[in-house]
């Protein structure tokens, strides 16, 4: 990161653009200017973590749009419906069931008839 400090803007510019340029991991010949550097560093870095716990501590709220109300009568399952159709069920398997013993009691030979 490149920052310039100085009295007017083309000079501030001129000033990150050598920042810049210096190779990574290098101070500023300068130790006024160094020291300005490290304590620049130490506060973006600082900030950047506290940008960080808040991202992570950051909870989406949830806001109730309608308030749940009972309703009035019962809309399903209609028991009446599901007790007949599993009588029914019931019947036709047995039946079949019945039907499928009566096959294979004719079909081996051991009826009574």
């Amino acid at each position: 990161m490149g920052v310039g400090i100085g009295g007017s803007a083309d000079y501030a510019m001129y000033l990150a653009k050598e920042a810049i340029a210096r190779p990574v991991g290098t101070r500023n010949p300068d130790p006024h200017v160094a020291k300005l550097e490290e304590e620049l560093f130490a506060l973006l870095k600082a900030q950047l973590e506290q940008a960080r716990v808040r991202r992570v501590f950051d909870i989406a709220t949830v806001e109730v749009l309608d308030h749940a109300h009972p309703p009035e009568s019962r809309s399903s399952p209609n028991r009446k419906l599901v007790v007949l159709g599993m009588l029914v069920l019931g019947f036709l398997t047995a039946l079949g069931g019945a039907l499928l013993a009566e096959s294979r009691v004719r079909g081996s030979g051991g009826g009574a008839s």
